[in-house]
């Protein structure tokens, strides 16, 4: 999973940007923990695996996130440069193509653009190349894409997949 994210505050509490079928994979910031912390992790056989970058945001600025998972390596990326890497063993629960931009208990105050789920693990060569290009919706792999370039409406349109989001709580 990958964004371009925006905060406009970085308080000590957790934002949300992607979450997959509840629990099962989420990228965030996570506040609770350290200030500026980018946070990644996915549930493997009812088990939470994560990882983290302390210090890794500040309000203010633009940053393109991505986790991936490829079934034996997770790994968090940062404006595509590789941040940290992980291999937590076990198999990736079930999806169930529930999927959450921020989060009721856990909002972002900031902005999200460009959010894309893949089935398959981009490499950092791959998320570099595209980072900064809008896609065409039929890429290979290519699960959700969500633009966000809606100017009204309630809705958010998943230019790869079927799964549109519903609008709520925004400013």
């Amino acid at each position: 999973m990958e964004t371009w994210v925006y905060h406009r505050t970085l308080p000590a509490a957790t934002h949300r940007y992607i979450t997959m079928d509840g629990e099962l994979a989420v990228l965030r910031h996570d506040g609770t923990s350290q200030q500026g912390q980018l946070h990644f992790y996915i549930k493997t056989g009812g088990t939470f695996k994560s990882i983290r970058v302390n210090g890794a945001l500040e309000s203010g600025k633009w940053y393109h996130v991505a986790g991936t998972w490829d079934g034996t390596d997770m790994k968090l990326y940062l404006n595509g440069e590789l941040m940290a890497t992980s291999t937590p063993g076990g198999t990736l629960d079930t999806p169930t193509e529930s999927v959450q931009l921020s989060y009721p208990t856990e909002t972002l105050d900031g902005y999200l653009d460009e959010v894309r789920v893949w089935s398959v693990a981009r490499s950092q060569t791959e998320i570099k190349a595209n980072m900064y290009t809008s896609l065409g919706g039929s890429e290979s792999g290519l699960e959700h894409y969500w633009q966000l370039d809606e100017s009204s409406g309630s809705t958010a349109y998943d230019a790869a997949g079927s799964v549109n989001l519903a609008l709520t709580g925004l400013d």
